[in-house]
């Protein structure tokens, strides 16, 4: 093939270039050229569109009229807030006193819990204003600031356009000065509204806790109820029973008429029967209800892990005899709808008489109607007790998972140590609300406890005299030996005595307080108060006296005896009284989780330093 020349190449690219075949960067590079810039006045770029800036209207003298009709209708409304919140601290606790003795119905509960609700709207929306008010003030600070501008820009030729500035300026500044006024206003009425709503709360959290009680009584008369009634029964169905085995043994013969007499008086005898089991079996659902209804499983926030866990096998305890309860009304129940088919084929085939089967269809519809009733009463009460069950292993899960692994976190800002302070301080003022609470409970359950229960509390605070005295009748013996001839039984004797003998008082009050509440069945925040307050102070008063026994008491000799170190001992103890009587508070529930983790920590920061001056 013939090479082609350099003039033919050159040629034929250049036609190709021409019919567009090669492109035009290719032939840049071809003829060494560079691609041609493009200059900046060639370039577009495109038009930037001006943003809107947000105008504020023109503040007008019927805004200003309109703000100051609204502060002093706020006014009005902050005087009649002020004066019902202070009527209400005033009648606090003469309308408690009233509640322990008036009957609480679910009406006034749920008005209580209404009057909250309606509180916490009412904050809301205060605080929606208080936002809306905050906003509009910035916006006419904005606009102060603008107009003041225009101001500047002017010349004095235009005193015109200046004087309707200035006018303006004027009634912004006039509204901005009723807005901080207003919003001060609802500033307080919110502290108000917060005031009353912790008020309201209060007022449910006691309304809550009389009705459970009288809930439970209820039960409990019910319960009683039930037992005479029964009592009552067997008596009548004994005496009824007796009556139906005499007709039986009078029937003489094997006619027919003869068997269906004798067929209907076993019957009657069953009636008789079953209708007792079902008494029965109601009087044990109504103890099983009281108990469900004494644990209070409405608030679970706030429970340790021991009180949920030992709920928790509580509810299974009921689970475990409810379950054969289903199972034997079910079968009983399976049987008499036999007997009731059986029976209506037996005279569809006129194998039994009209009256007969009149009579025995009123007593098997009977048995049927109350083992239904019966049924669907312990299936229901077995789907409420399963869901508490459910729902407390949550509750116990999360407090187990939240006491092993994530304690609860310290606050990071100054406000929220701020209001750690403030609820600290109030923790007297609660501690005062619980101990007269705790007077009406028991004031109010002495009043109420039926003979039977006032007799065991007397015949209760008449042992722990008799224990009391028992105990002051203890002797020592005589010391005549030194501390160096002591042997340590005698030493251990010598001290066992005294410690028996000063604990009589505590004995005496402290089980006198806790059988009060316990008999008198009180509140089971309060009982729990009761408790700890007694524990603490009997093993304050025990390490208190143990520590003297081992470092200065007269059986130690002279020389070993330590007085700096009781002297610490003590103080230590009694600090770690005031921090174990915190800790449970917090663990009753009285005050927040987040306070409860700073006491929590401190406690631990005592236990640290104790156990660096001891070692």
């Amino acid at each position: 093939m013939k090479r082609l020349s350099r003039f033919t190449v050159s040629s034929l690219f250049f036609v190709f270039l021409f019919v567009g075949v090669v492109p035009q960067s290719a032939a840049n590079a071809a003829t060494g050229n560079s691609p041609t810039k493009q200059t900046p006045s060639s370039t577009k770029q495109p038009a930037t569109k001006t943003e809107a800036v947000p105008t504020i209207p023109p503040v007008t003298a019927d805004q200003v009229t309109a703000r100051r009709r609204d502060i002093q209708t706020e006014k009005n409304a902050l005087e009649k807030l002020q004066s019902e919140v202070k009527a209400t601290k005033k009648n606090r606790d003469r309308k408690l006193a009233e509640l322990q003795n008036a009957t609480v119905t679910e009406t006034m509960l749920e008005q209580s819990r209404l009057a909250m609700e309606s509180t916490r709207v009412n904050i809301q929306s205060i605080l929606l204003d208080i936002n809306h008010i905050q906003q509009q003030s910035e916006n006419l600070q904005s606009a102060l600031v603008d107009l003041q501008h225009q101001i500047d820009s002017f010349t004095d030729k235009q005193d015109e356009h200046i004087a309707a500035l200035q006018s303006r300026i004027l009634l912004t500044r006039s509204l901005l000065t009723l807005n901080h006024t207003y919003a001060d206003l609802l500033s307080t009425h919110l502290g108000l509204l917060r005031e009353k709503a912790d008020l309201a709360a209060s007022w449910l959290q006691s309304v809550q806790a009389v009705y459970t009680k009288q809930q439970h009584l209820r039960h409990q008369e019910s319960l009683e109820d039930m037992k005479r009634r029964l009592l009552k029964e067997e008596k009548k169905a004994q005496a009824q029973a007796l009556q139906i085995q005499q007709k039986l043994a009078a029937l003489k013969g094997n006619t027919s008429a003869t068997e269906a007499r004798r067929d209907f008086l076993q019957k009657q005898l069953e009636s008789l029967n079953e209708s007792l089991n079902i008494l029965k079996t109601k009087v044990t659902i109504q103890a099983m209800k009281n108990t469900y209804e004494g644990m209070n499983l409405g608030q679970l926030t706030n429970l340790t892990a021991d009180t949920l866990q030992a709920d928790i096998k509580t509810l299974q305890k009921m689970t475990t005899q409810l379950h054969p309860l289903i199972r034997l009304t079910s079968g009983r129940l399976t049987v008499f709808q036999q007997q009731w088919a059986l029976l209506q084929k037996q005279y569809a085939l006129k194998n039994i008489s009209g009256d007969l089967f009149t009579r025995e269809k009123k007593i098997l519809t009977s048995l049927i109607n109350q083992y239904t009733s019966l049924a669907t009463e312990l299936q229901s009460f077995l789907t409420q007790i399963q869901q508490n069950q459910e729902q407390l292993k949550t509750a116990y899960n999360r407090s187990v998972q939240r006491s092993l692994t994530a304690r609860e976190p310290l606050p990071h800002d100054l406000a929220s140590w701020r209001k750690l302070v403030a609820e600290l301080s109030a923790l007297p003022v609660r501690l005062q609300e619980i101990s007269r609470k705790s007077i009406r409970e028991l004031y109010s359950g002495w009043n109420q406890a039926p003979p039977v229960r006032k007799l065991s509390f007397v015949a209760g605070v008449f042992i722990l005299l008799i224990f009391s005295v028992a105990l002051g009748r203890c002797t020592q013996g005589k010391c005549e030996k030194t501390p160096e001839q002591k042997n340590i039984v005698a030493k251990f004797n010598v001290i066992l005595l005294s410690l028996l003998r000063g604990s009589r008082i505590a004995v005496v009050v402290g089980g006198t307080v806790v059988l009060a509440g316990w008999i008198f069945q009180v509140d089971h925040t309060i009982f729990r108060f009761f408790l700890l307050i007694v524990a603490v102070w009997i093993a304050l008063r025990l390490v208190i006296k143990i520590s003297y026994w081992i470092f200065i008491s007269p059986l130690v000799p002279i020389e070993n005896r330590q007085p700096r170190l009781y002297r610490l001992v003590v103080h230590g103890a009694i600090a770690s009284a005031f921090f174990s009587f915190l800790v449970g508070l917090g663990n009753i529930g009285i005050y927040s989780l987040q306070l409860r983790a700073v006491i929590d920590r401190l406690f631990m920061v005592l236990l640290l330093l104790l156990v660096y001056f001891f070692i």
